[in-house]
């Protein structure tokens, strides 16, 4: 039986550590990920802002 290694250290060493050993195509990979879904989150919320927007505007004209 194989004795296995324990890190000793906090999160964000461990971290660093697991992500210092990567080649550049994954990194690649992981920017366009991390990228596509930054996008998606700020698409989301330019539509809902608009979105409120119309339906304020909507409403607001109907009132007065």
């Amino acid at each position: 039986m194989q004795k296995v290694e324990r890190f000793e250290g906090n999160y964000f060493q461990w971290l660093k550590e697991e992500l210092s050993g990567w080649d550049r195509l994954p990194w690649a990979v992981f920017g366009g990920g991390v990228g596509f879904q930054l996008a998606i989150l700020l698409h989301t919320l330019i539509v809902m802002i608009l979105t409120r927007e119309n339906i304020d505007s909507i409403f607001i004209n109907h009132i007065y």
